[in-house]
C-alpha cells in the first residue's frame, strides 16, 4: 500500500506508442510516476524509454523481458525475465539499477517474490485497486464509464491506506482514462 493520503502513480506494460501522449501530459502537470516496463518494449521504443528516464525523471521498474505468468516459470526462467530486462536498463541508462518490480497479472508467489529479492535486491509492487484499463474495447471489457465510477469511489473513500492503482500505457484508451481521472486525486484531497 502507498503511504496514507497517497496514490502511488504507476504504469504498466511501456513504453509503447501510446506513451507518448501520457508522458506529455506528465510533463505538463508535473506528475512524478513510476512506470513498469517490459524488456521487449524497451527494445522497439528506446526513444520513450529515455524521455521518461531523461526527461520526466520517472521511476523505472521491471515488468519482466515478455510479461509472462512467472509462476509457471523455471528458477532460471524467473531470472532470465528479471535479469534481461534489469541490464537493459542499466545499460540504457548509464548504471540505474531498478529498486521495484511489478508481476504480471499479479502472478507471483513465495518462490519468485524470492528470486527477486534475492538475487536482484527487487522489492515486489502490487496494486491495492484495479482499473480493468487493460480490458477497454474487448467484448466482456470494463468501460470509461465503469472505470471513472471507480476512481469517484476510491478516490472518495479512505485515505488509509494509500493506494496503489493498476493502470497502463498500452493504448490510447487507457492513457486517456488516466487523464480523465486525475483532476479527481486533489479534489479529494490526495
Amino acid at each position: 500500500d502507498a503511504p496514507n493520503g497517497t496514490v502511488g502513480i504507476s504504469f504498466d506494460d511501456g513504453p509503447l506508442p501510446p506513451s507518448d501522449g501520457l508522458y506529455q501530459f506528465l510533463q505538463q502537470n508535473n506528475i512524478p510516476s513510476t512506470h513498469f516496463y517490459i524488456g521487449t518494449n524497451i527494445l522497439q521504443y528506446p526513444n520513450e524509454f529515455l524521455f521518461a528516464f531523461q526527461t520526466l525523471r520517472s521511476d523505472i521498474a521491471v515488468h519482466t523481458w515478455t510479461h509472462p505468468f512467472m509462476t509457471t516459470l523455471s528458477n532460471e526462467a524467473v531470472v532470465a525475465e528479471l535479469g534481461w530486462t534489469m541490464q537493459l536498463i542499466y545499460n540504457s541508462t548509464g548504471g540505474l539499477l531498478p529498486r521495484y518490480w511489478r508481476p504480471p497479472y499479479g502472478d507471483s508467489d513465495a518462490r519468485v517474490t524470492a528470486i527477486a529479492k534475492e538475487v536482484f535486491g527487487l522489492t515486489t509492487v502490487v496494486w491495492n485497486q484495479d482499473t480493468a484499463d487493460w480490458s477497454l474495447g474487448s467484448s466482456g471489457g470494463t468501460t470509461q464509464t465503469a472505470i471513472n465510477s471507480n476512481f469517484d469511489k476510491w478516490l472518495s473513500g479512505s485515505k488509509s491506506p494509500g493506494l496503489i492503482i493498476l493502470e497502463h500505457e498500452l493504448m490510447n484508451t487507457t492513457v486517456q482514462a488516466f487523464k480523465t481521472n486525475y483532476p479527481k486525486f486533489a479534489q479529494h484531497g490526495w
